[in-house]
């Protein structure tokens, strides 16, 4: 593999860290799945479906218009 970044002694220590997440995911449990699923970049649908999700098991009636309509 061709070197990159500079030859500091934090490159090497990012580089290590690398490696060892890299050879741990095999072995990843449930738990590090989880968290790391809630770490990746969601699209507005996904959020909008949580926020959804979340006022259902809070209770709160998810059948409310969203959109507001003006009568003149």
């Amino acid at each position: 593999m061709p070197a990159w970044g500079s030859e500091s002694e934090h490159d090497a220590l990012d580089s290590w860290k690398l490696v060892r997440f890299i050879r741990h995911l095999p072995n990843l449990t449930d738990d590090e799945k989880t968290q790391m699923k809630k770490l990746n970049p969601k699209s507005p649908a996904e959020l909008k479906e949580e926020q959804e999700e979340e006022r259902c098991l809070k209770g709160e009636d998810s059948n409310e218009q969203t959109t507001q309509h003006y009568h003149h």
